[in-house]
């Protein structure tokens, strides 16, 4: 009779932290690489990467905010209360600011466009103040 042994818990523990690890790497890699590129953009006035560098900061956003959906709805019966507390804790913010990035760039965007193409609304009108 041949005995077949399970993988130690602490093995399957650890390649899931690893893998935790590696996401991160990815993620926060991402947000720093795009995020340069968005300045260079911002700085030469690139604007067709300035708007790529918008839909990665966008879809990381919408990609987390799917986690975030996900864990509450079908991961709370398996997590406690606190799990699930220190997982959106750490993950919503998180989503917003890379939304709120996104906005900031295409709003930067548009408004270059619309001041090359000659529609450009000033920033403050400048006989109203006093």
């Amino acid at each position: 009779m041949k005995l077949v042994l399970a993988p130690s818990i602490l093995i399957i523990n650890r390649i899931k932290s690893i893998l935790i690890n590696i996401l991160f790497l990815v993620v926060s890699s991402l947000t720093f690489i795009f995020g340069s590129l968005a300045l260079l953009a911002i700085k030469f006035e690139l604007q067709n990467l300035l708007g790529f560098c918008s839909f990665v900061y966008a879809s990381i956003a919408y990609w987390a905010i799917i986690n975030i959906i996900i864990i509450v709805f079908c991961m709370v019966p398996y997590f406690s209360t606190s799990v699930i507390g220190s997982i959106l804790a750490w993950s919503i913010p998180s989503a917003f600011i890379w939304l709120f990035t996104s906005a900031i760039m295409d709003a930067h965007r548009k408004n270059v466009n619309n001041a090359i193409s000659g529609n450009a609304l000033p920033l403050a009108d400048s006989s109203v103040m006093v």
